[in-house]
């Protein structure tokens, strides 16, 4: 896809379905926190990966970026709660989106490969099933990159596959749907709170490249609804946000978690008996 202002980029994007730092070490091999598959963290040491040239670097998510990213997000999910969006209908339990220092590292690792890829699992001990969402930016411009422009370029980029979303892939979400809209899919995920981002620099060949990843704590699962219809704000157990009017506040993920694991606790019992 092409980008056309000061200058021509070329961006790429893609999303796949497959999650606060702590103090104490976590142990990203453990297969609690990822049962089939590696963690991207794994026998990682952070370092820049083989395919990163000599003078990639980090690019600081500074403030200005973190309000940039949250504010986009629900924006669009205060849009989507009250059925603002033609095609499709309103949204209960939405919740708010806030930073998550842990999955931004997370982000940070895949992102430090330098290769345009999901990595195989990002998950933490709280949230077992975070997407991702990713981009690449490239471009032959001379000077330096303004990166408030890139994230800004690249987020209007994956609001703008609402075009190609409808209430049958809302109400039963299929992961064959492709780059033409997972990325939205995945930002309005409603049971979602939690979002942190990475960015990576590197140049090669005269082309300079931005690698933008994006962990979400809780991914689209196929056959189960991106959101469920209703009125904004409604069903919410932990109460309405007071800074996204229409949407859930941050609490009420870690709410349905806990009635999960509650659940699934009676279930075994059950079993038991």
């Amino acid at each position: 896809m092409l980008l056309t202002n000061t200058i021509s980029a070329l961006l790429v994007l893609s999303s796949a379905v497959t999650f606060v730092t702590s103090k104490k070490k976590v142990d990203y091999c453990s297969k609690d926190i990822c049962p089939k598959r590696d963690h991207v963290r794994c026998g990682n040491d952070g370092s820049f990966g083989p395919k990163c040239p000599k003078k990639a670097q980090v690019i600081t998510i500074t403030d200005e970026l973190k309000r940039l990213i949250l504010k986009t997000h629900n924006d669009l999910r205060k849009d989507i709660s009250a059925g603002n969006y033609k095609g499709l209908e309103s949204a209960k339990r939405m919740i708010e989106l806030e930073w998550n220092d842990e999955l931004a590292e997370n982000a940070l690792y895949n992102a430090k490969t330098c290769v345009y890829a999901h990595d195989n699992c990002r998950n933490t001990k709280i949230y077992k099933n975070v997407g991702q969402n990713i981009a690449m930016y490239m471009t032959r411009a001379v000077g330096p990159i303004n990166y408030k422009s890139v994230v800004n370029g690249i987020l209007a980029s994956w609001l703008r596959q609402a075009k190609n979303i409808n209430m049958k892939l809302i109400e039963q979400f299929r992961s064959d749907s492709g780059g033409k809209v997972n990325n939205f899919a995945q930002m309005i995920r409603a049971s979602c709170s939690q979002i942190g981002c990475a960015i990576v620099h590197f140049s090669s060949n005269g082309k300079k490249s931005v690698f933008f990843v994006c962990n979400y704590s809780s991914a689209n699962i196929p056959k189960e609804p991106i959101y469920e219809v209703g009125p904004a704000c409604s069903a919410c157990a932990t109460g309405c946000s007071f800074t996204s009017p229409g949407l859930c506040n941050t609490e009420e993920e870690k709410h349905l978690l806990k009635l999960k694991l509650k659940l699934l606790g009676l279930v075994k019992l059950k079993l038991k008996l």
